[in-house]
Order: C-alpha cells, then sequence, then structure tokens
C-alpha cells in the first residue's frame, strides 16, 4: 500500500491547524508543517499531531509549498491550506485509492467555500478544481504568487468526486485584510514585468470582474451574499492595480 505525506504551509494558524491536521489523519502516514516562525500557538498545536515541523522565513506561497515537499518523506504528497478541511468523503475517497492503487500520476478535488454564512457555489468558486494529491516526483507548486497551483507536465490526472472545504474570512474585515495582504503581493509579482495602460486596468478590470462575478458567474442569485461577493471580487482587482501604480509611481516626500 502506498503512503502519503501530507504538507501545510502556517502562519499564525491557531484558530485553523487543528481542525485542519485532525480531517487529514485517517489518511495520512506523516504530516509535515513548513512555518513561518509564528507568534501565537499554530506549533504548540501542531505538535499534538507531528514532529516534522520546519521554521523557514516565508519565501513565497509557491516556494513555501515546494519547499514541504522537499520535506516530505513519502512520494504521494497530500497538500492542504490550515483554512482546508478533508470532508468525511474524501478521506474515505483516499484511503480507496491507497488500497486499490494509484493508477495517475495526480488527483484533482473540487474545492468548496464556505463565505459569511453558507456554502458559496457561485461566483465562480464552486467547482473550484484543485490538484492535491500528486507525486512529488511527477508533480510540483507553480503560478504566480499568491496564486498558486499545482502543475503535472504529464497532465496524467484523475479526479475525485469529493469536496476539499475551505473555511476562508470568518467575516468582512478579514476578507478586506487579505484582499490587501495579497494585492500587495500580486502588485510585486507584476511590478518585475512591464505593464502599459495600469490607468486602464485600474478603470476597466475590475468593472469586468463585477459583471463576470455578479451576472455571469451567478453570484446575482445568492442575493445579498452575492452581491457583498461580486464587489469585494471587483474591489480585490482594483487595489491590485492600484498598489501596481504605487509601486511604479509613489515616491516617498524628501523631509
Amino acid at each position: 500500500m502506498e503512503k502519503i505525506s501530507t504538507t501545510i504551509i502556517t502562519y499564525n494558524e491557531q484558530d485553523n491547524i487543528e481542525k485542519c491536521l485532525k480531517s487529514v489523519l485517517p489518511f495520512s502516514d506523516e504530516i509535515v508543517v513548513v512555518d513561518s516562525f509564528s507568534t501565537d500557538k499554530t506549533i504548540t498545536i501542531a505538535k499534538k499531531y507531528t514532529k516534522k515541523i520546519y521554521k523557514q522565513k516565508f519565501l513565497g506561497h509557491i516556494q513555501q509549498k515546494n519547499l514541504a515537499i522537499k520535506k516530505a518523506k513519502y512520494n504521494w504528497v497530500f497538500a492542504i491550506d490550515a483554512d482546508e478541511r478533508a470532508s468525511q468523503k474524501l478521506q474515505s475517497c483516499i484511503l480507496n485509492l491507497k488500497k486499490k492503487g494509484f493508477e495517475k500520476s495526480g488527483y484533482s478535488v473540487n474545492r468548496l467555500t464556505y463565505y459569511l454564512t453558507d456554502w458559496m457555489k457561485a461566483g465562480g468558486w464552486y467547482p473550484d478544481k484543485k490538484i492535491r494529491l500528486f507525486q512529488r516526483e511527477k508533480g510540483y507548486w507553480t503560478g504566480k504568487n499568491p496564486h498558486d497551483y499545482v502543475k503535472i507536465p504529464s497532465g496524467n490526472v484523475g479526479k475525485i468526486k469529493a469536496d476539499l472545504l475551505h473555511y476562508t474570512y470568518k467575516d468582512l474585515t478579514a476578507h478586506l485584510e487579505q484582499i490587501n495582504k495579497f494585492a500587495t503581493i500580486a502588485a510585486q509579482e507584476k511590478g518585475k514585468k512591464k505593464t502599459p495602460f495600469i490607468i486602464l486596468h485600474l478603470f476597466f478590470n475590475p468593472i469586468f470582474k463585477f459583471i463576470k462575478t455578479y451576472f455571469f458567474q451567478g453570484a446575482c442569485l445568492k442575493r445579498t451574499r452575492g452581491l457583498i461577493f461580486s464587489v469585494m471580487a471587483s474591489f480585490s482587482v482594483f487595489m491590485k492595480y492600484a498598489k501596481l501604480w504605487e509601486l511604479k509611481n509613489g515616491k516617498n516626500p524628501k523631509k
């Protein structure tokens, strides 16, 4: 039977880490945690479930997650974020795969996100297909920070018909904080390349994002929650380009 290393990166996740780790215990043969020097009880809680805890200054989401893979002992890796949980159905499906044997190089799952008061199955958030179970020799994290994903060059990917539960922002304040954080990272990534006509992106892209999310991706069906979601999605795009403009043009006045 194949063995699985579950990998997770953390920073101040004391409110999430225990439920996350408990959810992967049924199929994990080891758990690897790479922590960015948390100042809360994250490490204390994680020590109850694993001894393989490594401290590493944050290198970026992609780099940090690839480092976690390198620390894993087994060839098969299940990658999960601290604010995610493996549903009971997902646990059962992975256990069945371990018993029967893996026929693919990796497997995707649908990520189901809880937003404000209920599960969000609109606005482009579901099915949010993610490759999370894969052979580390055939897959790796890539993308543009903070939007990372697992790539398997061979394309030999199967699908697990079960949900990975995502407990995102606990409230709108947390959502705004995340938008600010991710917009900064995204602007820094975009700032490495030339981006002409930033003002046009700043004006039009948020509008297009709202129309796409609210109307074409069905967030309008979620009433007030869908409207809030769409506005926040639009605002995140606005902030990304606003911070990019600031990065390119902003200068501190001389004292």
